[in-house]
């Protein structure tokens, strides 16, 4: 590679604690690599930086060799991204780590996380009123731990000025296709995606994978009585009014009561509610989305397209034809 070549070349740095995601740092890695082919330069080199020197072992047990230690001498880094892992929400970083990390993220030109990287992410105090995203499954975590971030639950990707986050796991894929369509134009980030055979803009959100049943109580046995009550009775046409004289009292009473418990009105709960209970006949059984409205005691067709469009940016067809399998 000539002087030149160098000097353009962008570092794309990836840091990983270990039991890390191997997808948060490979799949990435293998975009921006493949980008390069695409042009025929090597405008992107890809580095992994560790705690230590020490091999570091992934959530699946394979081993990698960090090309830095956090503490070495870096190159000059061009975007920096944090690798998630199943065990970050329980991650006690010490300070020296967060100073690291701090400074990296102010000298690149980018930073930002890969799946629940946020949450070490938010650790150095870049992100206060910011939008960001992680894992579906810890999204409600990211707002209790951190809750002066502007928590984006739907965007595969999320983008706040030179601030990039992504959702869950393959969700980096989305991330670094984002970044190189920044980068070197649409075309390139395209053909990028079809050669690695997978979507260049995905559709929907990241809510069309969450198995939730919809938001839980933070405590109140009562409140728990009326989710499993209220559950097997979806098909009836439930309401505010209904749900409050199944516990006797106000209907303005039950919302102070689900603001503090759930964090939402009982119309928005009954919503997820119906919303959850959609998905699962949806990916489970084989009936009609006619069918799927009444069961779920929603008037018509028309209505359940309008929650899922709503809520998950995709219409009920298309969530059915993702879990739909054939050989």
């Amino acid at each position: 590679m000539d002087c030149e070549s160098r000097m353009n070349q962008k570092t794309i740095a990836i840091f990983a604690l270990p039991k890390v995601q191997l997808l948060d740092i490979a799949g990435p890695m293998d975009v921006f690599s493949e980008a390069n082919r695409q042009v025929g330069k090597e405008i992107y080199k890809t580095i992994l930086i560790t705690p230590t020197d020490e091999p570091l072992q992934t959530c699946c047990g394979l081993r990698l060799l960090p090309d830095y230690a956090i503490h070495n001498d870096l190159p000059q880094v061009d975007t920096f991204l944090i690798a998630g892992s199943p065990f970050m929400v329980d991650v006690q970083a010490n300070q020296i780590l967060i100073r690291h990390l701090t400074e990296i993220c102010r000298s690149s030109r980018r930073f930002g996380s890969i799946c629940t990287g946020t949450f070490l992410l938010a650790k150095t105090n870049l992100l206060e009123g910011r939008e960001v995203t992680t894992h579906w499954a810890f999204i409600e975590q990211l707002k209790d731990a951190y809750p002066y971030l502007n928590v984006n639950n739907q965007a595969f990707c999320v983008q706040d000025k030179n601030m990039f986050t992504s959702a869950g796991v393959t969700s980096g894929l989305d991330l670094a296709l984002t970044l190189i369509e920044q980068d070197l134009g649409v075309e390139t980030a395209r053909k990028t995606a079809m050669h690695l055979v997978t979507l260049f803009k995905r559709q929907g959100s990241q809510q069309q994978f969450s198995d939730s049943d919809g938001p839980t109580s933070r405590g109140k046995v009562v409140l728990n009585d009326l989710s499993v009550w209220a559950k097997a009775n979806l098909k009836q046409p439930l309401n505010t009014r209904l749900l409050a004289e199944k516990l006797g009292i106000t209907t303005r009473h039950l919302s102070r009561i689900f603001s503090k418990e759930f964090g939402v009105s009982p119309a928005k709960w009954l919503e997820s509610m119906r919303l959850a209970h959609a998905k699962k006949l949806l990916r489970e059984d084989q009936l009609a989305i006619k069918q799927v409205a009444v069961e779920c005691g929603l008037s018509n067709e028309q209505v359940l397209r309008q929650l899922f469009v709503r809520n998950l940016r995709i219409s009920p067809v298309e969530y059915k034809k993702l879990y739909q399998y054939k050989l």
